[in-house]
């Protein structure tokens, strides 16, 4: 700890601002006996609903019902990023495809020409992509 540090008059200053009601030894009881109760009753739910769990998952029944509120703005931001990711990778793909191509063909110029329209062309069609996906996602907010 710093050596200016005065833990015990820090304290202090806090514990006079406190009002008195607060520290109560009576409410200080009130309020861990209702602390204590919820985490009783807590506790007991989840020994009933897991063994109610546990019973139905050895009978072979098992249901799971998810109901999403607000569900169509997580399936639209879903699919926004599956389609980002989608032309991540297919540009991706084209970069190392093409790559690979004009490494092992070095002396060839018109393949090397044909791979450099394809590389730009797709870089085109998922820069327009993201690009329309930008404008869509702004139009919506």
């Amino acid at each position: 700890m710093a050596p200016d540090c005065h833990l015990t008059g820090t304290v202090a200053a806090y514990a006079r601002s406190v009002p008195p009601s607060r520290l109560d030894p009576e409410r200080l009881k009130k309020a861990a006996l209702r602390t204590l109760s919820r985490c009783t009753h807590l506790l007991e739910d989840l020994r009933v609903g897991l063994s109610r769990t546990l019973r139905r998952a050895s009978e072979g029944e098992f249901r799971l019902a998810v109901r999403p509120s607000d569900h169509d703005r997580l399936v639209d931001r879903l699919d926004e990023l599956v389609v980002r990711l989608s032309f991540t990778l297919l540009l991706a793909a084209f970069v190392v495809g093409f790559s690979i191509i004009v490494a092992l063909q070095p002396g060839n110029r018109a393949l090397n020409i044909l791979a450099v329209v394809v590389l730009v062309a797709a870089i085109g069609a998922t820069a327009w992509r993201m690009i329309t996906l930008l404008f869509r996602a702004r139009r919506r907010h």
